[in-house]
């Protein structure tokens, strides 16, 4: 009797034990994986995720109180993991079928973050302060947040998976787009928020828990647009550069924009209402969790129906 080989785990089994999806063998194990990848589960959709943001916020208001956050490079290096760490589990369980190897995922992070601390936000910085025009108008700050930290947060997040993990058979899927512009994008984060941390010197806990949460959360939700793009040129390269321009421009808007939202819903007369930014923070991230594991799971749906993967 011919056996079929899995096309995820590459065992061969009899036909008897052998589903087909995609035009793909799968044993029946990986095919209720497949399966299970192209239904929407409560689980995966971040209310778990949105419960521990809220807690970190909570948890680090009351172990400081009302003193300031130290700007320490241990501290700030441990706090501004946490909110990358609660997103990446998030992230990287929506891969049901063959989930990416943690050591490549945690690479492409550790990547990001450096070029993020040693490129993009310097760079970032250096545009926003010339002669303070970010705050001369209400436009401007858009402008600002869009143009410059977004964009970059962009293109610097493309930079470290293209010229990485793209390169690789790792990349054997259009849905690892997601999985790995996102872990870039949380790398960005992290080194955003290390640099808050120790930048600010004097910021209270709530405000500075509820920044670096805001600051995640704007990074998670752009890179999940900017990964469909990459998912989609990777596989279809001649198509697929439309998608990859248009996931492009909407992932520096997305971020720019949560930002800003963000911003002006805590701001009240001129001072930051930090209680206001932790509602908006909450809510946001439970919009942008819940979109990011319906996106990733259309993409993953369209990706085994049309047979569009490359199992390794």
């Amino acid at each position: 009797m011919e056996k079929t080989r899995c096309c995820v785990c590459h065992e061969f089994f009899a036909p008897d034990e052998t589903e087909w999806l995609g035009g793909r063998s799968f044993c029946k194990r990986h095919h209720e994986l497949a399966l299970s990848a192209t239904e929407l589960h409560w689980s995966r959709a971040g209310l778990a995720e949105t419960a521990l943001l809220a807690a970190f916020i909570g948890v680090v208001s009351l172990a400081f109180g009302s003193n300031p956050l130290p700007t320490s490079t241990a501290t700030g290096l441990l706090l501004a993991l946490i909110p990358a760490a609660i997103f990446m589990v998030f992230v990287y369980r929506q891969d049901r079928v063959e989930p990416e190897p943690i050591y490549v995922v945690a690479g492409v992070f550790v990547f990001a973050a450096l070029l993020g601390h040693a490129v993009a936000n310097p760079f970032a910085d250096w545009l926003l302060a010339r002669d303070g025009w970010q705050y001369e108008h209400e436009l401007t700050a858009w402008i600002g947040s869009i143009g410059v930290r977004g964009t970059l947060a962009a293109l610097f997040a493309y930079l470290a998976v293209r010229y990485s993990v793209y390169l690789t058979d790792e990349f054997d899927e259009p849905v690892d787009g997601v999985i790995y512009a996102t872990a870039a994008m949380l790398g960005l984060a992290t080194a955003t928020n290390l640099g808050f941390i120790a930048q600010h010197d004097g910021v209270l806990p709530v405000a500075g828990a509820t920044a670096m949460a805001s600051t995640t959360l704007a990074h998670v939700a752009a890179g999940v647009v900017l990964g469909y793009g990459l998912g989609r040129v990777r596989f279809d390269p001649q198509r697929g550069q439309r998608w990859l321009a248009l996931s492009f421009a909407a992932a520096a808007i997305l971020h720019g924009a949560l930002h800003e939202l963000v911003v002006l819903a805590g701001t009240s007369r001129g001072t930051f209402e930090p209680l206001l930014g932790f509602g908006v923070a909450i809510t946001l991230a439970a919009a942008v969790l819940a979109s990011s594991h319906y996106i990733t799971v259309r993409f993953a749906r369209r990706s085994l129906e049309e047979g569009d993967i490359a199992f390794s």
